[in-house]
């Protein structure tokens, strides 16, 4: 069944001329948005109901990515998301996938999703099909929230066609994407909300993040729970997982955008975000903290024509270990690739907004640490499974009610 088409205007926000105020990544770009439910996709043994959104008025082919909901949510609470990506030049693939409060199966999940992108590149090249002509195989990502992100992140360890990956503040489960990282070869976003909770209490960037290939970024959003990444979302999430700030779920839409445009469309727009002067007052203001980096030069869109002449302006973030972000933050724009990052230091002389990560954070774990006070450093604690099932429970209750937002 081809299911239906719906084009719809997404208007382009703050798309400037030359020379004015930059777009910023969360905002709609210039592409008018086509949105093709395209029914039950079958894909490595499941039927995944799914939706597709992509850029109107010819062009591409286009990158393709993945855009994966949490357990016990749909792929509904990915649509603005989704929207804002197809309006930046990307097909977004939005599937419903087996994964709720009675378990998820995290190995079929990722087959699910490389399968997912093989049916949207076969689209690409069916006659007929809405997306004939407009997917670009050669181009692939996935950006997961919760276990979707680890779903993600564990197709992406075992698919080595998988060029980038955004992670909306992962959970881990007993291991299996620690575990799998070092398999990784894409390039890796990992946005952290800043509270802990039960839905979010196993994830272990200080052990992820190292094995990360080059380049690599770790961001936290200071003030945010695990739930603050949906849009849309409701107050039952939560509930479950903990309360944030929806203030703050632009800010995971931003660097998501601002990743995934980068690496898969080489989108210069976009480069003063990703180690340019936007990152660094982003830093500066604390909408984002936790940062650890490496290899941000590597970025496609960092040697792109038209980008942000001071994303790396003394051309010192050339790999290797974690960044000193405030040791240039506000001064040349770029980042020093030399020690951990010590966040707290003098951003333009602003005061400290984090603690110093690789050391006095949590005791030299290499992760980030702190409480939910705005610090922009993720919070420490830690709980068992048995909190994450509880709160799968509660979100269970959502199932009847899913649709709402189709």
């Amino acid at each position: 069944m081809r299911g239906h088409v719906v084009q719809t205007m997404v208007v382009a926000i703050g798309v400037m001329a030359a020379g004015t105020a930059r777009a910023q990544p969360e905002n709609p770009g210039a592409f008018e948005v086509v949105t093709w439910d395209a029914g039950n996709v079958y894909a490595a043994g499941a039927s995944l109901p799914t939706k597709v959104y992509y850029p109107a008025g010819g062009g591409g082919p286009f990158p393709v990515v993945g855009v994966i909901h949490g357990a016990s949510r749909a792929g509904a609470y990915m649509r603005t998301l989704s929207e804002t990506l197809a309006s930046r030049g990307l097909v977004a693939v939005t599937p419903t996938i087996p994964c709720n409060f009675l378990g998820c199966n995290h190995d079929e999940n990722a087959a699910q999703l490389s399968a997912l992108l093989d049916w949207a590149v076969d689209q690409g090249a069916t006659p007929g099909s809405p997306l004939e002509g407009l997917v670009d195989g050669e181009r692939r990502g996935l950006v997961g929230h919760s276990w979707g992100a680890l779903a993600s992140h564990l197709a992406a360890s075992r698919d080595d066609r998988i060029d980038a990956v955004v992670l909306l503040d992962p959970n881990d489960d007993v291991g299996v994407g620690a575990a799998a990282t070092g398999e990784i070869r894409a390039a890796t976003l990992q946005l952290l909300a800043e509270r802990s909770g039960a839905c979010n209490n196993q994830w272990m960037e200080g052990t992820v993040t190292p094995a990360l290939p080059e380049p690599r970024l770790q961001l936290t959003i200071p003030r945010s729970a695990h739930c603050d990444p949906e849009d849309p979302t409701d107050g039952l999430c939560a509930v479950a997982c903990g309360s944030g700030d929806r203030a703050t779920t632009p800010f995971f839409r931003r660097y998501a955008v601002a990743w995934l445009a980068c690496t898969l469309a080489a989108d210069s727009e976009v480069a003063p975000w990703l180690g340019g002067s936007a990152f660094d007052d982003d830093l500066a203001a604390g909408l984002i903290g936790g940062v650890a980096s490496a290899g941000l030069d590597l970025l496609p869109c960092r040697s792109a024509p038209g980008a942000d002449a001071d994303a790396d302006a003394d051309g010192d973030d050339d790999g290797g270990e974690e960044p000193d972000v405030a040791a240039d933050a506000g001064a040349d724009g770029g980042l020093d690739v030399g020690e951990e990052t010590d966040e707290g230091a003098d951003v333009d002389g602003a005061p400290d907004i984090a603690p110093d990560t690789a050391a006095d954070a949590t005791g030299d774990t290499g992760t980030t640490g702190g409480g939910g006070d705005g610090c922009g450093c993720r919070s420490a604690g830690r709980t068992g499974r048995g909190g994450w099932v509880l709160a799968a429970i509660g979100l269970a209750v959502l199932g009847s009610r899913r649709r709402r937002f189709d």
